[in-house]
């Protein structure tokens, strides 16, 4: 059978996109069912049509993206670098892993602030999302490195290869699904750290994100709310 057709791989595919489904049924469910304020809790419909009349929704959204994907490219290179390090010099694990595990169970509403005051005008919300999107790439490509066998290891010590060839042609290779598991979990934590980042510390007008729009509706528009939240989403 196709390693791409098991079972569980096809039930990983599917389960993201049916549970927002889900999630969107009974929302609309509970909305059509019980007669709750538009200002507690608008129906889908409502939450869309209020993110459509809207204006300048689609340059925040691409303004919280650019931040996002900002800060994926700076933690891939960081955390690859700190991986290669770190399995470098094992001397070097018991000393940083803490670290970064504490930077890591830190929330983002206690990192922000500090950001903020420590940070260049207008970075805050890149340093968050890369503060919290970095560490599965570190931590998924170490444990990809170490998940190189032995026997091939020894294989290669047979032949006049450098260390360099031997991370290409092969540790890399066994570490790559490894790097591409920690990125996938990097890309949702990157959104809700810059999301948040800006809810706490965006500016106004044209350079705001979808944070700071949020930020801005939960004085008295909750349909925009779940609009620009479904948005996200």
């Amino acid at each position: 059978m196709d390693a791409n057709k098991t079972p569980a791989t096809i039930l990983q595919k599917v389960s993201l996109p049916t549970g927002f489904l889900s999630l969107l049924a009974i929302w609309w469910l509970i909305t059509a069912s019980f007669d709750i304020p538009l200002s507690v809790l608008p129906s889908p419909a409502d939450a869309v049509i209020a993110l459509l009349e809207s204006k300048g929704v689609f340059r925040s959204l691409g303004v919280t993206i650019q931040t996002t994907l900002i800060a994926l490219l700076v933690s891939v290179v960081a955390g690859v670098a700190i991986a290669l390090l770190l399995h470098r010099w094992l001397l070097l694990q018991p000393l940083v892993l803490p670290l970064l595990v504490t930077l890591q169970v830190t929330p983002v509403i206690v990192l922000a602030p500090v950001v903020v005051v420590v940070a260049p005008p207008g970075l805050t919300q890149v340093i968050v999302a890369f503060l919290v999107a970095f560490f599965p790439i570190t931590v998924s490509t170490l444990q990809g490195l170490k998940s190189t066998p032995s026997v091939l290891l020894d294989a290669m010590r047979i032949y006049p290869v450098s260390r360099w060839q031997t991370f290409c042609y092969l540790r890399w290779p066994f570490a790559l699904p490894f790097f591409f598991s920690g990125l996938r979990t990097a890309v949702g934590l990157a959104l809700v750290g810059a999301v948040i980042a800006d809810m706490m510390t965006g500016r106004g007008g044209q350079y705001s994100g979808i944070g700071m729009r949020i930020q801005s509706a939960l004085q008295g528009n909750i349909r925009l709310v779940f609009g620009e939240a479904l948005l996200v989403t």
